[in-house]
């Protein structure tokens, strides 16, 4: 409720049981996963949304940046346990299987996001104003987003869920605040299916690879195609290279 439809009252009732229900586990699994539920309540407040103001920026970027910094710094500080880490593993990217993949996935996202966007009109949500300067802050905008998305998603929630569930349960639990937060910022309708099965598909791949910056390169090779999408949809002509 947080995280999709920033349904403060009930989100945050919801959060308080669960913080009730946690008062009956063990002490490890409850301050893990007060972690993640510090970071939700964090999230709750954020003020989710696609502008590139300054304003709205820091507004919504400084909460961001919390929801990250403090999971790891406790963990890291108080807990002493390191659960919160970020294992970027470059040399990891550099093989041929996993190269032919990055570009098995732009060559997807050419071919479905200008249709999903289109069918769900979540392009919409997106108004980026024509400019060189408008068009290079929208593009960075969303980039730093997708990133934050996987330090977020994958080592801080995946991370924690994974200490105490088996991995598909954790990686599903993930997937769904995923697919939640993407809902917020504005990929409306069925379009939750898909980001849902991407988060899972991340998961994954960040369970086999050990490697933040692999999942980071999918994400951040996709949305060249998502930003160059949405350009195209606002403005119809100015990227002419979509066939759906």
């Amino acid at each position: 409720m947080l995280l999709a439809l920033q349904e403060t009252t009930l989100g945050y009732g919801i959060l308080i049981v669960g913080l009730i229900n946690l008062g009956f586990c063990g002490k490890e699994f409850r301050r893990n996963i007060l972690l993640v539920y510090s970071a939700i309540a964090l999230l709750g407040v954020t003020p989710f949304g696609t502008s590139i103001g300054l304003q709205h920026v820091t507004q919504m970027g400084f909460p961001l940046l919390l929801s990250v910094a403090t999971p790891y710094l406790i963990a890291k500080y108080v807990y002493r346990n390191n659960l919160v880490s970020f294992p970027f593993n470059i040399h990891r990217i550099w093989r041929k299987k996993r190269i032919a993949y990055i570009l098995f996935t732009l060559f997807l996202s050419y071919l479905i996001l200008p249709f999903i966007l289109r069918g769900t009109n979540s392009y919409l949500n997106w108004i980026i104003e024509p400019g060189f300067w408008n068009i290079l802050t929208s593009y960075i905008g969303l980039n730093a987003v997708a990133a934050w998305e996987e330090l977020f998603f994958i080592t801080v929630v995946l991370a924690i869920l994974r200490r105490h569930l088996p991995f598909w349960q954790a990686n599903i639990g993930q997937a769904i605040m995923f697919a939640s937060f993407l809902f917020g910022v504005g990929w409306i309708g069925w379009s939750f299916v898909v980001i849902f099965a991407f988060a899972l598909s991340q998961g994954y791949i960040y369970q086999r690879t050990g490697s933040l910056a692999y999942v980071l390169a999918i994400h951040l090779s996709i949305d060249i195609f998502v930003h160059l999408s949405i350009l195209e949809l606002n403005h119809p002509g100015w990227v002419p290279i979509f066939i759906t």
